[in-house]
């Protein structure tokens, strides 16, 4: 890559901003200054159609981090803990919103809470049990919120969205026996 690669242009460093009252300029990242940004975690329980209590994100701080980071229309972003999904939520919502070609690969563990995971193994349960699978951060979180955002449907048929024309691929990584 040559350096010419590696420096934005003033055309994609100028722009209309997301706030709260969108202005043309150069964009920033606003942190603890973005408008809303209370407001925005306030509702992040509803976003996605899953409930998730350990550092869920707004997509909406995901979609202005990404264009920060870059805001070329087809960058592939990679999130290896990703927890509920919420930046593959907002690579979605934004190739809707501007048509981009932005491709998201989204990695995370199927690990279970403390509590849960103790009462699994006191019943004699463990990692690999359907009712330890089941019960997992990607099982239970990550798979259906994606699922929602793509179809519009929760898991329980309840309609949330029109849903977005995307396609999600799940793959299972595991260990594997070096022999």
């Amino acid at each position: 890559m040559c350096i010419r690669d590696r420096v934005y242009s003033l055309r994609r460093n100028y722009r209309m901003s997301d706030d709260y009252r969108p202005k043309f300029g150069r964009t920033v990242i606003r942190g603890d200054l973005w408008k809303g940004f209370y407001q925005d975690m306030g509702n992040v329980s509803k976003e996605g159609g899953v409930a998730f209590t350990n550092g869920k994100k707004p997509v909406r701080l995901m979609s202005q981090l990404i264009k920060w980071a870059n805001n070329a229309p087809d960058p592939i972003i990679l999130d290896f803990f990703g927890g509920s999904g919420s930046t593959s939520h907002a690579v979605m919502e934004m190739n809707a919103a501007d048509g981009g070609r932005r491709q998201s690969i989204t990695v995370t563990n199927n690990e279970l809470g403390r509590a849960a995971s103790d009462a699994l193994r006191f019943a004699g349960r463990f990692p690999g049990d359907p009712e330890w699978e089941v019960g997992g951060v990607f099982e239970k979180i990550t798979r259906p919120r994606l699922e929602t955002v793509v179809t519009g449907l929760r898991a329980d048929g309840k309609r949330v969205s029109d849903g977005l024309a995307e396609n999600v691929s799940f793959y299972k990584l595991t260990y594997e026996d070096e022999n």
